[in-house]
């Protein structure tokens, strides 16, 4: 089973690689979304979860993988409406950990090495304002977010570090139901974002 949730849970982590980008805005010009930024880094920390009963036995399944990227590059224009990332690249490395619980004992535990390259890519994406402080896509943004389908929507917050640099960050999560070894399961994802950008 470990080896099948690791599978599911790379997988979902493809989704997540390509995925977010928000923005936000207050009233000085320093600091404003406006404008053309570099991309510096993104921290995503995720956690999936897998719950089934096996003969009896209930199994849940815990992988967490968080990392920071790396040889981030790329570069994003933001208008009042529209935000369009270009050559955007970075490189992820890190660990996912796998735990086994049966019947809320702790059964087994098991790692795996993770690491991708995502290539330089060119985006846009509409977007409007929520507040002062958010950012709302009502047809999605840079990808396609953790559990949802391309073009979902989704928000994100903005805060500003001094006047040349800002973070937003997104929560995402999802709950389903499916099917595992052929026996009913329940899917839990739940991912935070939190992109850097420069001026």
């Amino acid at each position: 089973m470990k080896t099948k949730t690791l599978i599911i849970f790379l997988s979902a982590l493809c989704v997540i690689i390509v995925s977010c980008k928000k923005s936000n805005s207050s009233s000085s010009q320093g600091n404003t979304i406006t404008g053309n930024w570099y991309f510096v880094s993104e921290k995503v920390n995720t956690q999936s979860v897998v719950e089934q009963n096996s003969g009896g036995t209930d199994v849940k399944d815990v992988t967490t993988f968080n990392y920071v990227t790396t040889y981030d590059s790329g570069t994003v224009n933001i208008t009042s409406s529209t935000m369009a990332f270009s050559g955007l690249t970075y490189y992820i490395s890190g660990t996912a950990f796998d735990t086994t619980y049966e019947n809320n004992v702790l059964t087994d535990t098991a790692s795996t090495p993770v690491s991708y390259y995502v290539a330089p890519s060119s985006s846009s994406s509409s977007y409007t304002m929520v507040g002062t402080d958010s950012v709302y896509f009502p047809a999605g943004g840079f990808g396609t977010p953790p559990g949802t389908t391309a073009g979902a929507a989704y928000g994100a917050k903005i805060a500003f570090l001094a006047d040349t640099a800002m973070t937003l960050t997104s929560n995402f999560s999802k709950d389903s139901t499916g099917y595992l070894y052929g026996m009913p399961a329940t899917f839990t994802s739940r991912a935070t974002m939190v992109t850097t950008l420069h001026r």
